[in-house]
């Protein structure tokens, strides 16, 4: 298979699935998921970590996600070796699946930080 003669393996398909399935995630984190956690963590606002200071931000978790399929993208576009493409398709594959994980633990960090201090 092959666009403008730049050949689309399996390896190609399997990374923008998984980099679409993550930027359908951020965006469904962003609408539904970031205004509910908001809401919990506004009386924390002073003392809130900056990691999720950063992930409340409405824009950043569905920019970062769009670097994914940006990168899958130059790498067909750039037509660069197939091992070359492997290890970007394992890279984006593995930053994918950070980034919801991130988007969490930035989440739970307050909450995290609270029960520390209980003690």
């Amino acid at each position: 298979m092959g666009i403008r003669g730049r050949t689309i393996t399996g390896f190609d398909i399997v990374g923008f699935s998984v980099a679409g399935l993550c930027l359908l995630a951020s965006l469904v984190a962003t609408i539904f998921a970031v205004p509910v956690f908001e809401s919990m963590l506004k009386d924390l606002d002073g003392s809130l970590p900056a990691l999720t200071k950063l992930f409340l931000l409405p824009w950043i978790t569905p920019a970062l996600a769009l670097l994914a399929p940006i990168a899958i993208s130059i790498g067909i576009a750039m037509n660069r070796s197939r091992q070359i493409r492997a290890v970007l398709m394992i890279a984006t594959i593995v930053y994918s699946l950070a980034l919801p994980a991130a988007f969490l633990i930035a989440m739970y960090l307050p909450v995290f930080n609270l029960a520390a201090n209980l003690e």
